[in-house]
């Protein structure tokens, strides 16, 4: 089991992020003198993008009539006049474009963090360029932090928070604030404790600037992996057992149990939305039934749609007479085949099942049902795909379960 853990642990708890499509952006130096216009390499859609990763393309979401088929840099100097006057330009490696750049006064020095889509990972998350040479070379984190630092730093979806702040640019050396991980930490909520580094431009010797404070900063990060090791220790345990709903249960119990339900009875590599429909009594109750209400409707919008993703929604409550009535006044309203792109798992006792189905015969709608009162076992495709390193070539090692 400790081999299990040390190989398979994960970070902290995953947040949700969001992008908007990548854009224009100017930094300017501290100073003011210089700024930097970088330009990134043009993108079909967000959509596009995806399913070129999926099949490995080498550029990735990238129109077929693309003009800027390479993110790119342009430095400007302000001139005595008051006017811009071009510097120099690069070609950034970025896939995309970087997220953030900060630029030296006098306009040499330009770096780069980070990649649209991903922060905190890879080969470009640090890049340095300079009006002489163009590139210069690159960072990953994991080239002056150890694995677990990087582990206990917060994670996203897409991303990792590990830097408070811009930076600067002194006398050709980078300075830059990394955040030290703490247990309960969310990024937003409140100012993160971080720890200084820097960057020798000329040579690209990383160092930190205060050895206790980087000592601290490595018994936090400690502190925080043991946490997460007692964390996963616990959720490994709980994925070979079968799956109970416990006789009270949370908002937060339901939608863990919802996801669980959903990768053990319908697909260990899907990913579907959770609704908990909240008491009667409950201060944002309706919020709760427009929510669910809102995923029908999605379904409904692409009912006339030839080709089109199944729409994964999993819902539950704690009242089930209330859930069902409401669940029987959105089929009753519902047109035929209004559901037809929608997969639906619902945490109801058995008797209600039959309701339900004839409910939604005619919407078209595929309903999975579990009734929480049966423990659901343990999934082999769902532990496959969590601890075989290649779930494409299935090594067996987990038959014994």
């Amino acid at each position: 089991m400790l081999a299990i853990i040390a190989a398979f642990a994960v970070s902290t708890p995953i947040r949700a992020d969001s992008w908007s499509p990548p854009s224009t952006q100017i930094f300017v130096s501290a100073d003011q003198k210089s700024r930097v216009t970088i330009t990134p390499r043009d993108l079909d859609s967000s959509l596009e993008y995806f399913r070129d990763k999926v099949k490995d393309k080498a550029k990735p979401g990238l129109p077929k009539n693309a003009q800027n088929r390479q993110a790119s840099a342009v430095v400007e100097v302000i001139s005595d006049a008051g006017e811009w006057k071009f510097g120099w330009k690069v070609d950034l490696i970025n896939e995309i474009s970087p997220v953030s750049a900060i630029l030296s006064d006098d306009g040499r020095h330009l770096v780069t963090f980070d990649n649209w889509h991903v922060v905190g990972y890879g080969p470009s998350t640090i890049v340095q360029y300079n009006r002489e040479e163009g590139f210069i070379r690159q960072f990953d984190l994991g080239y002056f932090l150890p694995p677990y630092y990087l582990e206990a730093l917060p994670t996203s979806v897409s991303s990792r928070s590990w830097k408070h702040g811009e930076g600067t640019i002194e006398d050709n050396i980078l300075h830059f604030d990394i955040i030290v991980p703490a247990k309960g930490f969310r990024p937003g909520k409140k100012k993160p404790e971080t720890v200084g580094f820097q960057i020798d431009l000329n040579s690209g010797h990383v160092s930190k600037e205060d050895t206790r404070a980087w000592i601290d900063a490595l018994f936090s990060a400690l502190e925080v992996q043991k946490s997460q090791l007692e964390y996963e220790t616990q959720r490994i345990t709980q994925l070979i057992q079968p799956l109970t709903a416990k006789a009270q249960m949370s908002e937060r119990d339901w939608h863990g149990y919802l996801r669980e339900a959903y990768w053990r009875l319908i697909d260990a590599n899907g990913s579907s939305a959770t609704k908990h429909l909240r008491p009667l009594d409950h201060k944002e109750y309706q919020k709760s039934v427009q929510w669910i209400n809102d995923e029908f409707a999605e379904m409904a919008e692409n009912a006339n749609e030839e080709d089109w993703l199944l729409s994964d929604v999993s819902i539950a409550s704690s009242n089930q007479e209330n859930l069902v009535k409401m669940l029987s006044d959105i089929a009753n309203r519902a047109k035929s085949n209004d559901f037809r792109w929608g997969r639906v798992l619902i945490v109801m006792e058995e008797r209600h099942w039959p309701q339900l189905e004839k409910a939604f015969a005619h919407t078209g709608i595929i309903l999975h049902f579990v009734d929480p009162k049966v423990p659901v076992a343990p999934s082999l495709d769902r532990l496959k795909r969590i601890f075989n390193p290649d779930p494409q070539k299935y090594d067996g090692f987990l038959d014994g379960l």
